[in-house]
């Protein structure tokens, strides 16, 4: 029987093979070999339990039995019973001092356990013990960099490939120091030799997609993590990381799917509960946001990332007495964050300041970039750049086309195609970075400029003949020092052209429950003339749309008197 349970094994049939093992040792119940060789074949399957289970049948008949005490020891390794593997791995030792793989496996269990001191006394025994050691040098080497010597690291880790040129764990083990020292190249390099060894390598597949991103090649890793879930489906990780590359990458549906997969194999993540909520919110999707955001929350009371999200999915949902507690929660967790003092200000109707903080305006735009065109102008129904246009047009020579265009709050670069045509130089500015690079892609502007709108045009030398400012005059209360940078940027008779949200109350500029700025036409219109201009036109419309609701406001032409 033994013969053909051995014959199974080495063909790699492991569910025949345990099959005849449980047959040989119900027919001899008190055969130790029987339920060892069991026990083996359970580790090889990953049956863990079984394998502790048989291993215990194994020492009850024989209890000095050390290759059933060691291997009982990696089982419960296995299954995290770090404790456990010790006594079995001790007892071994006390018996068989010089055993060399179990001076390796009692290093990995205090490796397991978090203490790098224990395990590179282990791991360097075994080492003295068998200089050519491959799996043991690699471990130390493991060792060493968990503990912060990543020089003697990488010593162990070169020595084990001199022992074993082929040694993908190794291999792959340089690659991670490396791409942490920031050569990502050389990380490359040593993930790629890891996976000629070893093509199946979870550990190289991965490192090798970690390096990938960190040099923004992110379609190449979405593919390498695309191998690895071939291989393991079930991995949350690989989930995880593939959501945030195709966040990254503005694919938000595809993102959340991942998310999804994610949660799905590992309910607990926090991470990527966090995440989803927050991509949920970004696409519009408040009510399915909240469960994910306030399973997070419960698991971990202390995230600001999450505390934070939730307050925005209610906030959005009309909630406010729900969020005002989590934005509340969000500056326990951290006093200084900008974006939820800003918006609890709001929810409490407290004094609004001439302009919200800039960090506020550009982290929310910085999130938004991504997906900015598609729901401004298919969700929100945005038309403010054609129609202001349409307006600007009118108050243009019709051979205008060698025009200085200055864009203020460019944002990705809506408007910029409309004057393109007449611009000999076109020059965009905005806060957020992320909007700023989507606008650079469109290949539309000559200049384009991160900076606060009023701090850049202080620093400009041109005389500009148009300025303009599409959704932008809504994240500012008082536009007076705005106007007053705007007609010393402007030639004589140069145009601003820009939109504004219509004020229904008694006050010359209000703060909506959105956070943005209503003004009112007669502010307006006095503003523009004690800071030197000339209103050319202002007509109402309906701006986009908030809640499925209309937002009217003014689209405004007016022109720079001479100095």
């Amino acid at each position: 029987m033994k013969e053909k349970i051995l014959a199974a094994l080495n063909a790699g049939d492991l569910e025949h093979a345990v099959q005849l093992c449980k047959e040989a040792c119900k027919a001899r119940p008190d055969d130790v070999d029987c339920h060892l060789l069991g026990a083996y074949i359970e580790t090889q399957r990953g049956n863990f339990p079984a394998a502790i289970s048989s291993c215990k049948q194994a020492l009850q008949l024989a209890p000095s039995t050390l290759d059933a005490q060691r291997l009982l020891g990696y089982a419960y390794h296995a299954v995290g019973q770090y404790q456990e593997a010790l006594d079995c791995y001790r007892g071994v030792l006390q018996v068989r001092p010089d055993d060399v793989q179990v001076h390796n496996n009692l290093g990995n269990t205090w490796l397991a356990l978090g203490n790098t001191d224990e395990a590179i006394l282990c791991y360097t025994r075994a080492v003295e013990l068998n200089p050519r050691f491959a799996d043991a040098l690699n471990n130390l080497g493991i060792a060493h960099s968990r503990a912060g010597d990543r020089m003697r690291a990488l010593d162990c880790f070169r020595s084990a490939l001199e022992v074993e040129p082929g040694f993908a764990p190794a291999r792959a083990n340089i690659g991670d120091l490396l791409l942490t020292g920031g050569d990502t190249d050389g990380a490359i390099e040593n993930y790629r030799l890891s996976l000629r060894s070893d093509p199946g390598s979870i550990h190289a597949i991965s490192g090798l997609a970690k390096a990938l991103v960190a040099q923004g090649r992110s379609e190449e890793a979405l593919q390498q993590y695309r191998t690895i879930i071939e291989i393991r489906p079930d991995s949350p990780d690989i989930w995880f990381a593939m959501a945030n590359i195709n966040g990254k990458l503005d694919r938000y549906d595809r993102a959340v799917f991942c998310y999804q997969k994610a949660i799905e194999y590992d309910p607990d993540f926090i991470q990527a509960l966090t995440n989803l909520g927050a991509t949920l919110n970004m696409c519009g999707r408040y009510e399915q946001a909240i469960r994910p955001l306030e399973k997070a929350v419960a698991l971990n009371p202390a995230s600001i990332h999450a505390n934070f999200n939730l307050a925005n999915a209610w906030r959005a949902l009309g909630d406010r007495d729900q969020a005002g507690s989590y934005y509340e929660r969000t500056l326990e967790l951290d006093p200084d964050h900008a974006e939820a003092k800003y918006q609890l200000s709001v929810i409490r109707g407290e004094p609004a300041p001439d302009r919200p903080p800039a960090e506020y305006v550009a982290t929310l735009f910085d999130q938004y970039a991504g997906h900015f065109d598609e729901h401004l102008t298919g969700r929100l129904e945005y038309r403010t750049p054609e129609m202001l246009h349409a307006e600007l047009r009118r108050f243009l020579t019709t051979d205008a086309h060698d025009l200085l265009v200055l864009d203020l709050g460019c944002g990705t670069g809506l408007f910029g195609p409309y004057v393109r045509d007449v611009s000999r130089k076109l020059v965009g500015v905005d806060l957020s970075a992320r909007m700023v690079e989507k606008a650079r892609e469109k290949g539309i502007y000559d200049e384009l400029h991160v900076a606060d709108i009023v701090e850049l045009m202080k620093t400009l030398e041109e005389a500009f003949d148009v300025v303009v400012a599409a959704d932008v005059f809504p994240y500012l209360g008082d536009l007076a020092e705005t106007f007053t940078a705007c007609h010393a940027r402007l030639s004589d008779n140069g145009l601003l052209a820009f939109s504004v949200e219509a004020d229904e109350t008694q006050a010359a500029f209000s703060r909506r429950q959105s956070g943005r700025y209503a003004h009112a036409s007669d502010y307006i219109t006095s503003s523009l003339g004690k800071c030197g201009f000339e209103v050319c036109s202002i007509s109402r419309t309906m701006l986009r749309k908030d809640n499925d609701q209309p937002i009217d406001g003014y689209l405004v032409i007016a022109r720079a008197r001479g100095q």
